[in-house]
């Protein structure tokens, strides 16, 4: 399963406006029930696309009658927030777990991007579900990653109170990193799959590092 459960417990408490609309599972069986019915929201809106994927289509796939899926949703646009959410959350958390062993921004980096392109290696479905909200609400697709950013230029800049980066703009330099990571996961995922093993997705890391550390530009002479 994509999500662990207890994942949803934590991003139930990010959003009122969602949860206002969902009723939380009470139950192991609610619980199991509203995993599937998360699951099946990711595989469908993967390969059908949002628009094109129905409640009935939902609760088919996860196994349950169209009226189980109100008990816990109130519509499929609810859903699919809570499916933003919960991949935000997801991939947060895998980052930090793979991080926390590190002792400087460096390192961090390093690991932080390498966790993020093997999650999305693993789970491709990540990008197509997370893009499509341009075409659903494209508020959504702005807040997740201003969101992002947000976070990301609070550890830039605590990395600067250390010494360990330069003071510089780190609204764009948070971005920049984001998309660094997105379109090597794009490179591993869809045009080059061929690169998609943990040895190799550690080289390209590693050697793009390298250049970021060393300078890509030589001195004119």
């Amino acid at each position: 399963m994509l999500i662990h459960v207890w994942y949803y417990f934590l991003v139930f408490d990010i959003m009122d406006s969602v949860m206002s609309k969902i009723n939380k599972p009470l139950t192991k069986r609610g619980q199991k029930t509203f995993e599937a019915l998360v699951g099946a929201a990711i595989s469908l809106f993967h390969t059908k696309g949002y628009h094109q994927t129905t409640i009935a289509d939902i609760a088919a796939e996860a196994g349950v009658s169209v009226g189980t899926f109100y008990i816990y949703f109130s519509d499929k646009y609810i859903l699919y927030r809570h499916v933003l959410l919960e991949l935000a959350h997801t991939i947060r958390v895998h980052a930090a777990k793979a991080i926390s062993k590190a002792k400087t921004r460096r390192e961090a980096e390093r690991a932080g991007i390498k966790a993020f392109i093997k999650y999305i290696r693993d789970y491709p479905q990540v990008y197509t579900v997370i893009w499509q909200s341009l075409q659903v609400d494209k508020s959504l697709f702005i807040n997740y990653y201003t969101d992002f950013s947000a976070r990301y230029q609070r550890g830039l800049r605590s990395a600067f109170e250390k010494g360990e980066v330069y003071e510089t703009n780190y609204q764009t330099l948070s971005y920049a990193l984001m998309g660094i990571a997105n379109f090597v996961g794009l490179q591993v995922t869809m045009l080059e799959p061929n690169l998609k093993s943990d040895e190799t997705i550690d080289c390209l890391v590693d050697d793009l590092f390298d250049t970021l550390e060393k300078g890509l530009f030589r001195e004119e002479s």
